[in-house]
């Protein structure tokens, strides 16, 4: 399946870097992107389900605090998924069954 939309966005970090993590070991760095409108990143988030199987993946930049807090509530999402309710991330804040939770 193609993505066949025009996304015009900014990367703010140079693609040909790489981080070398250990002696002899080297892993590609994250690609941040800026994009040009709401409508953009939107699109693109919702069809990342293109990237599955493959090396390339999609998530939002969020801030240490935010990442404390989705790590927080990380188990009442799989709870709600096993129990197939309706459970997704808007950011860093946890919606089951469209209802705000918090941990």
């Amino acid at each position: 399946m193609k993505l066949a939309i025009k996304v015009v966005a900014e990367v703010r970090q140079p693609i040909n870097k790489r981080a070398e993590t250990k002696p002899g070991i080297v892993r590609t760095r994250a690609i941040l992107v800026t994009f040009a409108t709401a409508e953009d990143r939107k699109v693109v988030f919702q069809n990342r389900v293109v990237f599955k199987g493959t090396h390339w993946g999609l998530e939002e930049d969020l801030t240490k605090q935010q990442q404390e807090q989705k790590r927080a509530s990380w188990h009442l999402f799989e709870k709600a998924k096993t129990e197939k309710k309706k459970a997704y991330w808007h950011g860093a804040d946890l919606y089951i069954n469209d209802t705000k939770v918090t941990a």
